[in-house]
């Protein structure tokens, strides 16, 4: 699942470009995919996000969250089967 999420991101990056990529949000047990419309000005586009998924991720559910890290690089983090998970991607294929 963490495979096929990372190739949709680098999918829609190729697609819509990587300057303007908002943090994307995925819950397959609902099948759904959400989308931080605003990050804010915060302390850091990370505490929008932490913030985001307090609101969006029941304590127990699985979740990948896709954001951008740095220039040429996304981050995603999650819960697979109750295993927490992290990869930093390149944003190119």
């Amino acid at each position: 699942m963490l495979d096929q999420f990372v190739k949709m991101t680098q999918r829609i990056i190729a697609e819509d470009g990587f300057d303007n990529y908002l943090p994307t949000l995925l819950l397959p047990a609902k099948r759904e995919i959400r989308v931080l419309d605003d990050v804010g000005d915060g302390a850091g586009p990370t505490l929008g996000i932490t913030d985001w998924l307090s609101e969006q991720v029941q304590p127990d559910e699985d979740f990948l969250v896709a954001f951008r890290a740095d220039n040429a690089h996304f981050m995603v983090v999650g819960r697979i089967d109750g295993q927490e998970c992290q990869q930093l991607c390149p944003a190119g294929a």
